[in-house]
């Protein structure tokens, strides 16, 4: 029995690290803590919703950043993107109204709001990325994101902190969250024009947390990832 335990336990840190990152060549490292056995498969379905929605907003973000409109985000022509680069911090809102669905099929509503100082390979720039009563596919996404570039490492590499503070609303009465920080090294890549080039180092710690109080500790141990976004451009944020 024991060893039956083991394997589960075994297989699941695996399922997990593979949906950390989806684009990982290396897999992350994981923990888990405060985690009934009983609840793992929910746990992992948790996690993958809310790692699919992050990845989702940070490349609709990026691409009405990098077109300035809403030509290349998937969502046809319904979705209103303005940007506000004369306040400071500048303001990029991405306005779905009460319902925009794309070419990707999947239903967006409400907006997504990206507060900025800078562009992505701006030493010192910041974004962070809000929501305003937006929803993806149903489901209600809460919180907030944002990563800051660091500068130049010791080795010469730019280097960012990301730090993410996720809500998923699977009902009226279940909110799944992410929380954690991560550092993002950029390795290989930077001075081209596009990303299939880029390599980045990954670490940092991610925790999550179901409605029924159960949570998960990830901990991502230094690992490559290439092509990191889902555009053919580099990041604008």
């Amino acid at each position: 029995m024991k060893m039956n335990n083991s394997i589960k336990a075994s297989a699941f840190i695996v399922a997990l690290s593979l949906l950390a990152f989806a684009a990982c060549h290396k897999p992350t490292t994981t923990t888990t803590s405060n985690t009934a056995s009983t609840d793992q498969g929910n746990m992992v379905s948790d996690h993958a919703q809310l790692e699919g929605a992050d990845n989702d907003v940070i490349s609709t973000t990026n691409a009405a950043a990098s077109t300035g409109g809403a030509a290349n985000l998937r969502t046809t022509s319904c979705a209103i993107v303005t940007n506000d680069t004369i306040s400071i911090p500048h303001v990029l809102t991405i306005n779905f109204g009460t319902g925009c669905t794309g070419s990707d099929g999947r239903t967006r509503s409400g907006e997504i709001i990206v507060t900025y100082n800078g562009h992505y390979k701006d030493s010192a720039s910041s974004h962070t990325i809000s929501y305003n009563n937006y929803y993806l596919n149903g489901y209600k996404i809460g919180g907030s994101k944002s990563v800051t570039n660091m500068g130049r490492n010791s080795s010469g590499n730019y280097w960012y902190n990301v730090s993410v503070n996720d809500s998923l609303y699977l009902s009226l009465d279940s909110v799944a969250t992410m929380t954690g920080s991560r550092t993002r090294t950029w390795l290989n890549g930077y001075a081209t024009t596009t990303r299939w080039d880029d390599v980045y180092q990954i670490a940092g710690t991610t925790t999550i947390r179901r409605a029924n109080g159960n949570t998960i500790l990830l901990l991502s141990l230094p690992h490559l990832q290439l092509q990191l976004f889902a555009l053919g451009l580099k990041p604008v944020f």
